[in-house]
């Protein structure tokens, strides 16, 4: 097993560590608490994607150079992808409408039934452990752990913050809740 990594030091300003604090959350909350998240986690998700996109995008860009310099005159306004909604307009209410509203809202909620989460609603993690477990029916589960850790499909943090192969309990676990979601067979 080849546990090699490079530790690299950068520097962020303030806006871009919360910013990936923030992300660190969405991880944790996708993800559930089957998987603890640390910042180099959310720092190497965001790393990996940017590269993508940017790898993705170099492949289809053309072989042209871009110019150090364009003029004001020469750039265009790139016209915005999604239409913008406008900003809703803010309500004065007083406190005891905002406590009428908001245990009508409650009571609302503890009326709705959640439906089932679909295959699309669940965890990127598991979609790719489900993904990578046909190829790997034959194998035994500490033998599958193994092969997503080196994959880099899936890896557990242990205590001292270290990756290692996931836990094979855990992942037991992780391949019959895939089950009950419909994404294996």
């Amino acid at each position: 097993m080849d546990t090699s990594s490079v530790v690299k030091a950068v520097r962020l300003d303030n806006e871009t560590a919360q910013r990936i604090t923030a992300h660190m959350a969405r991880l944790q909350a996708l993800w559930g608490p089957a998987v603890w998240v640390n910042e180099g986690m959310a720092l190497r998700d965001v790393i990996l994607k940017g590269l993508d996109v940017v790898e993705g995008a170099a492949a289809q860009a053309p072989a042209t150079p871009i110019p150090a310099i364009v003029s004001i005159a020469e750039q265009e306004v790139i016209p915005p992808e999604m239409p913008r909604e406008p900003i809703p307009q803010h309500r004065t209410i007083t406190p005891e409408a905002a406590i009428e509203e908001i245990s009508a809202r409650a009571s609302e909620a503890a009326r709705t039934v959640r439906a089932p989460r679909g295959p699309r609603d669940t965890p990127a993690h598991l979609r790719a452990i489900a993904g990578a477990y046909p190829r790997a029916t034959h194998l035994s589960l500490d033998e599958f752990a193994e092969v997503l850790y080196e994959q880099n499909i899936y890896r557990a943090i242990d205590k001292g913050g270290h990756e290692r192969p996931v836990n094979r309990g855990t992942l037991k676990k992780m391949l019959d809740r895939c089950k009950k979601l419909g994404l294996l067979g």
